[in-house]
């Protein structure tokens, strides 16, 4: 059977025959790693195909942090394994919070990962933290989040059971006073999908529509994205200054 890629305007899901590995599930999967074919592994390893570290999945959280997005949602059954992955940006805000943490700080994958989920839960239980983690001790939730508090990016309130994490509120004074500057040098792939959020929100929308809902970013970025975007992702109607942009 072949792997099933499927693009919906909302979601992408990816389909592959079998089911999840033995020890493997879709709670612990972030970090269990099971080789169902290691000799292949070796000689895709070999000739520089492939890593062969089984991250993945890190790589799919960390992009989702990054990015605003809810983690991938994953169905297991004996014959196929589904995972779904929401494009949806759950808050703009935390995007642009995101990219001035990228540019100022020095952060793992872990961190990044850790913040995004902080940042986008705007307050986050210790407990809730490690479940989404899909982590089981203290132990392990520290090499993500102590280099967080090391920084001072984030604040821990509460004790034991009722202990959480929060962005540091003086770290969002800062970014919004640089705020400014640094959408000025955002990411490409980040401002793509900041339109593509937008476009699905409010389609039909002309480029200076989309400019107003996405403050600070230089107008000829915004303009010189779309216009790549167009026969790809996105389709135009009308012309010149009467030109609207709708999601394909």
């Amino acid at each position: 059977n072949d792997i099933t890629i499927k693009v919906y305007p909302g979601y992408i899901s990816i389909s592959n025959p079998g089911g999840l590995p033995l020890g493997v599930t879709k709670d612990n999967i972030l970090h269990t790693k099971h080789r169902r074919n290691p000799n292949m592994i070796e000689i895709l390893t070999a000739f520089g195909l492939m890593e062969g570290e089984g991250s993945g999945y890190d790589l799919i959280y960390e992009l989702d942090a990054v990015e605003a997005k809810k983690q991938p949602e994953i169905e297991s059954t004996f014959n196929t394994v589904t995972v779904y992955q929401s494009a949806e940006i759950t808050d703009k805000e935390v995007v642009r919070l995101m990219d001035y943490v990228d540019h100022n700080y020095q952060l793992s994958q872990k961190n990044k990962i850790a913040f995004g989920i902080i940042a986008r839960e705007k307050r986050i239980a210790t407990t809730d933290l490690s479940k989404t983690l899909q982590l089981s001790a203290e132990e392990r939730l520290r090499s993500y989040v102590d280099n967080l508090d090391k920084n001072h990016l984030i604040t821990k309130g509460g004790a034991t059971k009722g202990a959480y994490y929060q962005v540091n509120p003086t770290l969002l004074a800062n970014a919004k006073s640089n705020i400014v500057t640094t959408l000025k040098t955002i990411e490409p792939y980040v401002l793509k999908a900041l339109i593509k959020e937008d476009l699905h929100s409010h389609p039909m929308s002309k480029i200076s529509e989309i400019a107003s809902r996405i403050p600070d970013v230089d107008m000829k970025e915004i303009r010189k994205m779309v216009y790549s975007m167009v026969g790809k992702e996105v389709q135009k109607k009308g012309a010149r200054v009467n030109c609207r942009y709708y999601l394909i």
